[in-house]
């Protein structure tokens, strides 16, 4: 890295972390496909940092899928009260109409 810089730029980053970045964001991102697959993803990477980096990677993948299953499954069950309100309320609504019939 050059020393007047005190950031890392994708200039001083290796292709094979610039890869990684991208695989992570492309995996983890909410409007990314469903299904992707990626080639030789730890390609230009010694062998133990493409061993860390992949575990990482399924790793932050896994969190993801529990997070968004476990805020999918909240939104089903607010889903599902929704609806079940909007039938009560047809119901209702019926009900009040048959009467006045």
């Amino acid at each position: 890295m050059a020393q007047q810089h005190n950031h890392l730029s994708g200039y001083d980053a290796s292709e094979g972390a610039l890869y990684v970045l991208f695989a992570l964001v492309l995996a983890l991102h909410p409007r990314s496909p469903r299904l992707f697959a990626i080639e030789n993803l730890a390609q230009t990477m010694h062998l133990r940092l493409a061993r860390a980096t992949l575990r990482l990677f399924c790793q932050q993948i896994l969190k993801a899928k529990r997070d968004y299953d476990r805020m999918a499954s909240k939104i089903a069950a607010a889903w599902r009260t929704v609806r079940r309100v909007c039938t009560q309320a047809e119901r209702f609504a019926q009900d009040v109409s048959n009467s006045l019939i």
